[in-house]
């Protein structure tokens, strides 16, 4: 009886292991050296585009026009990446007197506006995506 419980605990890890997959994301139009691209990545409808309620982050140096963040081990699910390039390294997405972003940023699906259904994608094996900074 030991031995078919552990099989079976052994196949639903494994079978967890199996469906996490990688998240690539080809950020353009970045300004060389003028300060890293932040990526938040939300997987919650509540928590979009609130800064630091994301699922998980990430920090890219400027190291070219194009950078690429990857996001490894991903569960399935919905998601929506938020983006900006913080040119004075504050942390903070910056903005100006009428709440306009004053920094490049982007979201998925290369929209302009915070929309979870909009900005949202399905992710549920490898896949790679591009977004455009404004």
């Amino acid at each position: 009886m030991k031995k078919y419980a552990l099989v079976l605990m052994l196949c639903v890890i494994g079978t967890g292991l199996a469906s996490a997959a990688t998240l690539t994301i080809i950020v353009e139009n970045v300004d060389t050296g003028k300060g890293p691209v932040l990526t938040g990545l939300y997987n919650s409808k509540e928590a979009f585009p609130k800064e630091n309620e994301y699922y998980t982050n990430a920090r890219t140096e400027s190291t070219g026009k194009t950078v690429t963040v990857t996001f490894s081990d991903l569960p399935p699910g919905t998601y929506v990446a938020a983006i900006y390039q913080d040119k004075n390294n504050n942390g903070v997405m910056d903005k100006n007197f009428l709440g306009i972003p004053s920094e490049k940023y982007g979201f998925s699906n290369n929209t302009m506006m915070p929309d979870w259904d909009k900005n949202s994608f399905v992710f549920n094996a490898d896949m790679t995506v591009t977004i455009k900074l404004r």
